[in-house]
Parts: structure tokens; sequence; C-alpha cells
């Protein structure tokens, strides 16, 4: 959530605390974090997830390529499993 500036990412986390919805950035689960982000901000939550996906594809420099269909959960969670973040 970084990549979306700290003014921002402070925002959507004070809001997911207020739902009961606590981050564990050393733990956490895309799906989840999605799913709840989504309930909070309805569509909107779909362009942040796309920006976060963008900004660490560009900020790793990966090279996994991933079909245009593939779930924008799918995409940040294969970044994460190759270890490219962290």
């Amino acid at each position: 959530m970084s990549t979306l500036g700290e003014p921002i990412k402070r925002t959507i986390i004070w809001h997911l605390n207020n739902y009961g919805i606590f981050i564990d950035s050393n733990r956490l689960d895309i799906q989840y974090f999605y799913s709840s982000l989504k309930d909070l901000l309805g569509p909107g939550a779909d362009s942040i997830m796309e920006y976060v996906y963008d900004r660490l594809r560009k900020e790793v420099g990966t090279d996994i390529k991933l079909d245009s269909a593939t779930p924008i959960v799918d995409k940040i969670n294969k970044i994460l499993e190759a270890g490219a973040v962290g």
C-alpha cells in the first residue's frame, strides 16, 4: 500500500481498522485485503489494486508474464510468491 502514498495508505488503514480489519504487513493476505477494500470502496478497490500491481511490477522489475484476464489478486500474489517483494 505504500505505493499509494503515505496519506492514502493511512486513510485506507484507518477505515479498515474501523471495520475491524487489522493489517499486519508481515503476513498480509492479499485476497482478504482486496475483499475488505472492496467492501469499503466498492468498484474503486479494483483501481487501487491495479495501481498497486503496476507499481510493484515497476519497482521490482519483474518479468512475470500474466494474461490480462488474470484476476488482479492473482497477479499480485504471483509477484509476492516469486519473492520479488519483501
